[in-house]
C-alpha cells in the first residue's frame, strides 16, 4: 500500500512516488494477499492471485483434460459461481463468474459486485484448439495447417513441443538451433523458453504480449481477434505477424498462404489509362463561397468536362441531364469563378503517382445523404428547383466511358470522393443511420457504375470528416461519427482527413485555399491507395484514428494508427478547446480529466474520479452551439501526426500546405486493460 499518496500523474520525478511504487512493487511480487492498492487508489491482483488462463505452463505435462481444468482454477484464489447472485451470496471478498468465454474476478464492496479484470475461460480454448486423436499420435494440436498437420503441439507425455512446429517458431523468432520449451515464469500466463530458460514468447498477466522480437528489433506486437482470425498478433503497424484463423488453420506470412476472400480485392483498374474520379456530397463538394478561384490550367494533363466541374445548375430541373452537349468532350482541368477541391486532389494524385484524372461533380448544396442515393432527390423550395443527384452522377460516368472508348483509351472508375454531412448535422441524424446510408449508397455505386465500366476492380468511398455541427445549433457532432463507424464496418469506406485544421468562410464553408488544401489531403490519400491492388484499403491507408483505448483505474490510455510519427499536440495550428479535445464519458456523463499526456504513441489520461458504467473516449466532439466550424471555434482537437508529405500547390504566401493527418473525429468504447 503506497504511504505518500501524492497524486502525481504517470512518469513523475518526486522521491516520494519513487518510494511508493518501490513499496508497491513488493507487494505485488511477494504479498500472499489477493489484492493491493497503488498510488491512484486502484486495487489491482497480487501474482499469487493471478490467473493462468491455459494451464499449460504448470501442467502440460499432464493429461488434456486435467490441463484444461487447471486453467480457471490453478490460480484462482476465489471461487467461481455460475451468476453475479451466487457469487455475491457466497459472502466471499473476492469471487469470479464464468460469463461465455471469460473469467470475470469481482470483489464484493458492501453487496455490489465491482468487476476487477477479465481473463479467458477453457471455453475459449476448448473452441480455438485442436484435440487430436490420442492413439495416433498423443499430441494435442494447438495450431492446425490447412492439410490439418499439427503445426503447433504439445505432447502429453512429457509437454514438450512437437518438432516440427519448433523449426517453425526458431524460423519466425530467429533462434535457429534453441530447442524450445514451456515455461514456467511466473510474469507469464502462458510462455515460451529456450533451453536457457529465457522467454521468447508470452502473454504476460496482465494481457500484453512478449516476443523476443521486441528485444531484437523493438517492434511491440499486440493481439486482437476478428471476422478472419479467432486470435492474430499484429505488429503496431496492424499488419499480421502470426494468427490462428476461426477454423482452426495458422497463417504465418511467407509460411502459408495469407486469409482468403470471397470476392477478388482490387481497387484501382490496372490498365485504365483514364481513372474517372467523382466528387459527390453537397456544396464544400462544389467550393461554395470559395471565391476567387486560384488553380490555373492544371499542368499535369488532368481533365474535366467541357461544362466544368460544377454541374449543379446544368442539373437543375432537368431529369434528362445532360442536354446541348454539356458532356460530350474533355478540356484541361481549370477552376472557374471559385476554387473547388478538384484542382488540389488532381495535381497531388498526379505528382505522387504520374498518374493524370478525369476529375466531375454532382454535388448539389445543402443536399442530406438520402437525397443523393440512387432514387434520391434534392428539392429547393426557393425557386421550385430540383435535382437528380445519383442520376446525373452516372451519366457522368458513361459519357466519360464513351469519350475514352472513342479516343482509344481505357476508363476505369476509381474513387467516389464524398464531401458531405452538415445538412445532416442540422437535421439531427443518427450517427448509426447516417452510417447505414453511406455504405448503401457505396453499395449503390458500386453495382451500378462497375457494369457500366464493366470493371472488376471496386471502386473505394474516400470521405472526409464533416465539422460543422456546431454552427447548425448541436452541441456535438453527428455526421463525422456516422463516417467513423462506416469506415469501421465497410472494408472499402476511408476517411482522409478531418477539416476542423482548415480555415472557414461563412460558417461552415472554407476559404479557397482551405478547398485546395482539402483536395491535396484526400489526393494524398488517393496516392496512397493505388497499391492496394490485391489488399483491403485498410492495409495501406488509415488515418490517424484510435487503435486500442484501455482504462486501468482512473487511468485511460488511448494508442493509434499513425500514418507518419511522431505524433504531436499542436495548439497553434488549432487552438486547444480543453483537453485538446478529448472527453471522457461515462454512465454518469461527461467527466473531469486531471490530467492528460502525449507519450510516444499514446495520449494518456488521468480522470478526477473513476468512471463508472460503460465508459467512452471522445475527441473533437463537443463545441459551442452556434460557433462557426475551424481551428479556433468548432468541434476540435490539436493532435497530429508528422507527415512529411509535400503539396504540389502553395498557400497565400507561398508555402507548400502541410499535409500533416490529424487526429479524426471518434467516439469509442474503452476496454478494461
Amino acid at each position: 500500500m503506497s504511504r505518500f499518496n501524492t497524486g502525481n500523474p504517470i512518469d513523475s520525478d518526486d522521491p516520494r512516488d519513487r518510494s511508493d511504487n518501490t513499496k508497491n512493487l513488493d507487494q505485488t511480487m511477494n504479498s500472499q494477499s489477493a489484492t493491493w492498492r497503488d498510488r491512484f487508489g486502484v486495487e489491482r491482483p497480487t501474482l499469487k492471485s493471478a490467473i493462468d488462463p491455459t494451464g499449460l505452463a504448470h501442467r502440460a505435462a499432464e493429461s488434456a483434460a486435467e490441463a484444461k481444468s487447471a486453467r480457471d482454477s490453478a490460480f484462482i484464489a476465489a471461487e467461481t459461481y455460475e451468476t453475479l447472485a451466487d457469487g455475491l451470496a457466497s459472502g466471499n471478498p473476492q469471487f469470479n463468474v464464468a460469463e461465455g468465454e471469460l473469467i470475470v474476478r469481482y470483489e464484493n464492496v458492501s453487496g455490489e459486485a465491482v468487476k476487477r479484470f477479465e481473463i479467458l475461460s477453457s471455453a475459449y480454448f476448448d473452441r480455438v484448439l485442436k484435440e487430436v486423436d490420442e492413439d495416433e499420435s498423443g499430441i494435442r494440436a494447438i495450431v492446425l495447417d490447412a492439410l490439418g498437420q499439427i503445426l503447433i503441439g504439445v505432447k502429453e507425455s512429457d509437454g514438450s513441443l512437437v518438432a516440427d512446429i519448433t523449426q517453425l517458431l526458431v524460423n519466425y523468432m530467429g533462434n535457429a538451433g534453441i530447442e524450445l520449451n514451456f515455461s514456467s515464469d511466473e510474469n507469464f500466463a502462458l510462455a515460451i523458453s529456450d533451453d536457457m530458460g529465457g522467454v521468447v514468447w508470452g502473454v504476460r498477466r496482465n494481457g500484453t504480449l512478449f516476443t523476443e522480437s521486441q528485444v531484437r528489433t523493438g517492434v511491440a506486437p499486440w493481439l486482437y481477434a476478428d471476422e478472419q482470425f479467432a486470435l492474430a498478433i499484429a505488429d503496431s503497424y496492424g499488419s499480421v505477424l502470426c494468427g490462428i484463423k476461426h477454423d482452426g488453420v495458422l497463417y504465418l506470412p511467407g509460411v502459408s498462404e495469407p486469409p482468403s476472400v470471397s470476392e477478388p480485392v482490387l481497387y484501382l483498374p490496372p490498365v485504365a489509362d483514364c481513372l474517372h474520379i467523382t466528387i459527390s456530397g453537397q456544396s464544400l463538394s462544389n467550393g461554395q463561397s470559395g471565391s476567387p478561384a486560384l488553380s490555373p490550367v492544371d499542368p499535369f494533363g488532368n481533365q474535366m468536362f467541357v461544362s466544368g466541374i460544377r454541374q449543379e445548375e446544368l442539373m437543375e430541373n432537368e431529369p434528362n441531364y445532360p442536354e446541348n452537349g454539356q458532356l460530350d468532350s474533355l478540356v484541361p482541368l481549370q477552376e472557374v469563378d471559385r476554387e473547388t477541391p478538384a484542382s488540389g486532389l488532381a495535381a497531388q494524385l498526379s505528382l505522387m503517382t504520374g498518374r493524370t484524372s478525369l476529375i466531375s461533380s454532382n454535388g448539389v448544396g445543402g443536399s442530406r445523404i438520402e437525397t443523393l442515393l440512387r432514387d434520391g432527390v434534392r428539392y429547393r423550395p426557393t425557386g421550385e428547383r430540383t435535382y437528380y443527384p445519383y442520376k446525373a452522377g452516372i451519366a457522368q460516368a458513361k459519357a466519360a466511358l464513351a469519350i475514352t472508348q472513342a479516343e482509344a483509351r481505357v476508363y476505369g472508375a476509381y474513387p467516389l470522393v464524398w464531401i458531405q454531412g452538415e445538412s445532416d448535422d442540422a437535421s439531427h441524424l443518427a450517427p448509426e443511420d447516417y452510417a447505414r446510408l453511406l455504405i448503401e449508397l457505396k453499395q449503390q455505386w458500386n453495382t451500378d457504375v462497375r457494369a457500366i465500366a464493366s470493371q472488376a476492380a471496386r471502386i473505394p468511398l474516400v470521405t472526409y470528416q464533416t465539422a460543422g455541427a456546431t454552427y447548425y445549433g448541436e452541441s456535438h457532432v453527428r455526421a463525422s461519427i456516422g463516417q467513423q463507424l462506416a469506415a469501421e464496418q465497410d472494408g472499402d469506406i476511408v476517411i482522409a482527413t478531418p477539416i476542423y485544421h482548415l480555415e472557414t468562410f461563412g460558417g461552415v464553408h472554407l476559404t479557397n485555399h482551405g478547398y485546395r488544401w482539402m483536395g491535396a489531403l484526400i489526393g494524398k490519400v488517393l496516392a496512397n491507395i493505388t497499391v492496394a491492388n490485391s489488399q483491403r484499403l485498410q492495409e495501406v491507408w488509415r488515418p490517424l484514428s484510435p487503435r486500442r483505448i484501455t482504462r486501468q483505474g482512473r487511468i485511460i490510455q488511448v494508442e493509434f494508427w499513425i500514418p507518419e510519427a511522431p505524433l504531436v499536440l499542436d495548439t497553434e495550428m488549432v487552438t486547444d478547446p480543453g483537453d485538446y479535445g478529448f472527453e471522457v464519458w461515462d454512465q454518469t456523463g461527461r467527466i473531469g480529466i486531471s490530467d492528460i499526456q502525449l507519450i510516444d504513441d499514446r495520449i494518456r489520461i488521468l480522470t478526477v474520479n473513476e468512471p463508472v458504467g460503460d465508459v467512452r473516449v471522445k475527441y473533437a466532439y463537443s463545441g459551442i452551439p452556434g460557433n462557426s466550424a475551424g481551428p479556433t471555434t468548432g468541434a476540435r482537437g490539436c493532435l497530429r501526426d508528422s507527415d512529411s508529405t509535400v503539396s504540389h500547390f502553395t498557400d497565400a504566401i507561398g508555402n507548400p500546405y502541410p499535409l500533416y493527418n490529424w487526429l479524426i473525429h471518434f467516439d469509442k468504447g474503452v476496454d478494461h486493460a
